[in-house]
């Protein structure tokens, strides 16, 4: 009798724990961003001032918008995130208000290399005293350094090609930013019929060494670009067009070159 007390009194000590845990647990709706604007969204790094490890200030001034319904917005957090996703910089403000919503602005800012620019997102959340957040802003802002366009040194395609045949392209580049610059190499694909190929999206090339199975490169990140693909029976007889470009990782396109190739019968 007392093995049973001692059990029912176990499972009710239990119970009521998980009631006190239940009880503390944040209820209600988090606050959240609802408006955000960032100023300026783009900046030139080669209109600012570089302090002696040839640095510049960049600074991204914002306006956020801050909704809360049950529990009151303790901090807003700025985060500045790089391509990867990764933190470069943050800056956490304390806020207090008891209005619905209330407008939060300040200024986050850092210093950059030329070598370290890259797309940026600026995020924002405000987050509760149980440091939930209801919902973020999220705002692209992009620095634009001094930036030389890519240049398409070459461009080669065979004169002609049997069907069953593999087609390879390639395409010699350059920029004066260094090849880690480039984004990609593509082209665009013109039938004898004057349709695009391909949806009328361009087809990339590759400086990768043959790993993709569309590749053909024989060395990796030597410049030089390629594609490789056998002509399946069912394509177009006659001349096709190819028109090729280059893209660095801040959008800047080289001018094109043309070149032309010949379907024939195997």
């Amino acid at each position: 009798m007392k093995r049973t007390l001692v059990a029912v009194l176990a499972i009710l000590f239990a119970a009521s724990c998980g009631d006190d845990k239940t009880l503390n647990e944040p209820q209600g709706i988090a606050p959240e961003i609802v408006a955000f604007q960032v100023s300026p969204d783009t900046i030139f790094f080669g209109q600012l001032p570089l302090d002696e490890q040839a640095r510049a200030r960049i600074a991204f001034g914002f306006s956020a918008t801050v909704r809360q319904v049950d529990l009151q917005a303790e901090q807003v957090r700025a985060e500045l995130l790089n391509a990867r996703g990764e933190s470069v910089a943050m800056k956490e403000i304390s806020v207090s208000s008891s209005e619905r919503q209330f407008v939060v602005s300040d200024t986050l800012a850092l210093f950059l290399r030329r070598s370290e620019i890259e797309p940026f997102t600026l995020v924002l959340n405000a987050f509760d005293e149980f440091g939930r957040s209801g919902g973020n802003g999220r705002a692209r802002v992009v620095v634009r350094p001094p930036n030389a366009r890519p240049q398409l040194l070459s461009a080669v395609s065979p004169d002609t090609v049997r069907i069953g045949e593999f087609l390879v392209l390639k395409a010699t580049v350059s920029d004066s930013d260094g090849l880690g610059d480039i984004a990609s190499v593509f082209y665009f694909s013109r039938r004898p019929d004057g349709m695009l190929a391909n949806q009328g999206n361009p087809i990339q090339m590759y400086d990768d060494g043959g790993v993709n199975p569309f590749s053909g490169d024989d060395i990796a990140g030597d410049g030089i670009y390629s594609f490789r693909a056998q002509v399946p029976p069912t394509t177009l007889l006659g001349t096709f067009t190819y028109t090729f470009y280059a893209r660095d990782r801040f959008d800047a396109q080289s001018d094109s070159l043309v070149r032309q190739t010949v379907i024939v019968q195997p």
